[in-house]
């Protein structure tokens, strides 16, 4: 039987509207446009992430929700003009909610990393 490989849809409320994160492919392309070194984005402390930090984020796990909206722009890997709009972000995000939704944010895109494989990396642990 195959696993089933689709990352979870983690479901949020913003403004008052239920809606969910969804971290794909399209998520990791669109912080890859955003972000020189995703790398360094996805290590970086969440104590020093800056407010644009927080609303790309968001933005990126919002893509999928807002998806007959997003369809042309996916299509065409034009990631500048999907929806939510950071506009529409920065009116929902208030200095009394940051700090939730960021958690919120964050667990749900840490569980959408890969996780590797058991044993994997025990090659370099028997070479060392």
């Amino acid at each position: 039987m195959l696993k089933d490989l689709r990352t979870p849809k983690i479901p949020i409320t913003l403004g008052g509207e239920s809606m969910y994160l969804l971290y794909n492919l399209h998520s990791r392309a669109y912080l890859e446009e955003f972000y020189p070194s995703y790398e360094e984005f996805v290590n970086q402390d969440v104590n020093e992430m800056k407010r644009k930090d927080i609303i790309h984020l968001l933005r990126a796990g919002l893509m999928d929700f807002y998806g007959e909206l997003n369809e042309k722009y996916l299509d065409n890997f034009d990631y500048k003009n999907v929806y939510p709009k950071p506009s529409m972000l920065g009116n929902i995000l208030t200095e009394d909610n940051m700090e939730e939704i960021k958690y919120q944010i964050i667990d749900a895109f840490i569980s959408s990393l890969p996780v590797a494989p058991a044993g994997a990396g025990d090659d370099k642990k028997k070479q060392a």
